[in-house]
Order: C-alpha cells, then sequence, then structure tokens
C-alpha cells in the first residue's frame, strides 16, 4: 500500500506510514491522469518528505511527466521528456532514496 504524495504528507507521516507497514509514497503531476487534480506541481515543497523517505527507505513512484502550461509549451508528446531534468535533480538531492519511474518511454 502506498499514500498520495499531497501537502498534507509530512515527515511524521512517512514516519508513520513505516511503522503501519507502508512501502512507498505514490507522485502525480498536477492534471495528468486521473484523479490528478490535486497532483504536484512542484516538488522542491516536499524536499523534507523525500529526505523522510530516504531516511526510512521508503519508495518513491513517479508518474514520470511534466505538466503542460500555457507558457511552457510541453505537451502531451513532451511531457515524458521534459520530466527528465527532475528526475535526475531528485537523485542528485536524494542519492539513496528509491525511485520507481512510471511513464518513462523517450530516449
Amino acid at each position: 500500500m502506498s499514500l498520495y504524495l499531497h501537502p498534507s504528507i509530512t515527515p511524521q507521516t512517512v514516519r508513520e506510514a513505516k511503522a503501519a507497514g507502508l512501502t512507498g509514497i505514490k507522485s502525480y503531476p498536477a492534471g495528468l491522469t486521473t484523479n490528478s487534480d490535486a497532483g504536484v506541481v512542484s516538488y522542491e515543497t516536499f524536499y523534507p518528505v523525500f529526505a523522510a523517505m530516504q531516511e526510512h527507505d521508503m519508495i518513491l513512484n513517479l508518474h514520470g511527466e511534466a505538466p503542460g502550461s500555457a507558457t511552457n509549451n510541453i505537451t502531451v508528446l513532451s511531457a515524458e521528456e521534459a520530466f527528465l531534468p527532475t528526475l535526475l535533480d531528485l537523485h542528485a538531492r536524494f542519492p539513496t532514496l528509491r525511485i520507481v519511474l512510471e511513464h518513462c518511454t523517450t530516449a
């Protein structure tokens, strides 16, 4: 079982989830898939959560697409490739955080 990455998730939530036997937290980008209206717009606010996940050996399940907007020219055809810098940044900041990447189909 996993949790949905949401602003209500805190490092304390991570500790409690791990103690209860949960294995990870799932991240959906805002507006990219079914029921993702409350999804992530920016990962920076979740850095303390990711640090706690890394500390407690929990898995971050990433729906690997960048949200498009009227100003960034990201489309459904480029959303996966546009997410790769975010993935690389997260890995650099949290090198032992276990990450499962979904929707990684571009070269």
